[in-house]
């Protein structure tokens, strides 16, 4: 790989950035130091602290700002600002996430000046009424918070057309007992765009956004943090999360199906590494007999196992567990055409080798 060619580097990374993002993050901190005023750098780390969820925030909010005070033209500024409001909420400043909407506001209205200003100046308006409007109901003002919502839309037609509006102020407000203005928020949203009849599920007591809310934006990012934490060396994390994730799935979203099959093989996954780096062979087999024996997962489905611990197994000898493993990745990985490779899997292990397949959860070289 052609580690000094940041061009390179910045492409390898976006090509991890969904599926392995603390790859994704090695690769943009590459490129990042090649070009380190090359403000996409810093723009592309912020969108994988992003990905990351709860406990990346800060970082997330470092590199946006890098990105934001990189940027030359008034466009690329204003897409650097958009993301700043919300994300200085997330990370709990919220001196910042007032001075970042003003700002947004004021350089959205400036950008009305300039030729295909109606792309991004939507969003704009939307990004910092949204960030208000939950500064606002986390201050317990839900007056305020409604009023900022029904600004994210104007009355009438005209310059958001076609615009995806963004729910996450009106599933909070919904759940902080806010009927009125979010029904009058989802008559505006019809006039832009179709949607799904969300007036009827509001008037029944019933959100429709119950995944736009925080505990369940954390439990859905818990799913992916331990393996980011582990992959990134920051091992008390990763126990913390896969233990926090595990408790979870089993205690207040018991019964959720499309996240809990992945999350708990994850989580199972990492504590059955973290016990071989403590040097407990017995204890991660049993780790990773939990992960085989997990529930079945839309996600899981989508996404396939987790198979580092596997690995590490295989490499130690211990090729029984893993070989019992695979057998169980079978129902976890039913209706998959990659699961057609267990068997050949399966009989590489038995003979002591690790499968090439399994490549990608070894750390790449430089």
């Amino acid at each position: 790989m052609h580690w000094s060619d940041p061009k390179v580097v910045g492409n390898a990374g976006a090509s991890f950035l969904l599926n392995q993002k603390e790859l994704a993050e090695r690769y943009f901190k590459r490129a990042k130091e090649l070009e380190p005023n090359n403000s996409r750098w810093s723009d592309r780390l912020s969108q994988v602290y992003e990905f990351m969820g709860p406990t990346y925030e800060h970082l997330a909010l470092a590199e946006r700002e890098r990105s934001y005070s990189l940027s030359d033209s008034i466009f690329d500024r204003l897409s650097a600002l958009i993301k700043l409001p919300g994300l200085a909420y997330e990370a709990g400043d919220y001196n910042r996430t007032v001075a970042y909407a003003a700002d947004l506001l004021q350089l959205a209205e400036a950008s009305k000046q300039e030729q295909g200003w109606q792309f991004q100046y939507p969003m704009a308006i939307e990004a910092a009424n949204i960030a208000l409007g939950r500064l606002a109901l986390h201050n317990g003002d839900v007056k305020a918070a409604a009023q900022y919502l029904l600004q994210t839309l104007p009355e009438k037609r005209g310059e958001f057309d076609g615009l995806n509006p963004d729910r996450q102020l009106a599933a909070e407000l919904f759940a902080a007992g806010e009927r009125k203005a979010v029904l009058e928020w989802i008559e505006r949203c019809k006039q832009y765009l179709q949607i799904p009849d969300w007036k009827e599920r509001v008037e029944r007591g019933i959100s429709p956004w119950p995944y736009e809310l925080p505990e369940h934006q954390r439990y859905f990012c818990l799913s992916k943090l331990p393996r980011l934490a582990f992959n990134g060396g920051d091992f008390e994390k990763a126990e913390r999360f896969a233990t926090e994730f595990i408790e979870m799935a089993s205690g207040e979203f018991k019964g959720e199906r499309r996240h809990a099959g992945y999350g708990l093989n994850t989580a199972y996954n990492v504590l059955g590494q973290l016990a071989l780096r403590a040097g407990e062979i017995e204890g991660a087999k049993k780790m990773l007999a939990q992960a085989g024996a997990v529930p079945n997962a839309d996600r899981l489905v989508e996404v396939g196992p987790d198979f580092a611990l596997a690995v590490e197994l295989t490499k130690i000898s211990e090729t029984e567990s893993v070989c019992k493993f695979l057998k169980d990745c079978k129902r976890l990985w039913r209706g998959s055409k990659d699961a057609l490779l267990l068997k050949e899997w399966e009989a590489e292990v038995a003979n002591g080798k690790v499968p090439d397949d399994w490549q990608m959860f070894l750390q790449p070289s430089d």
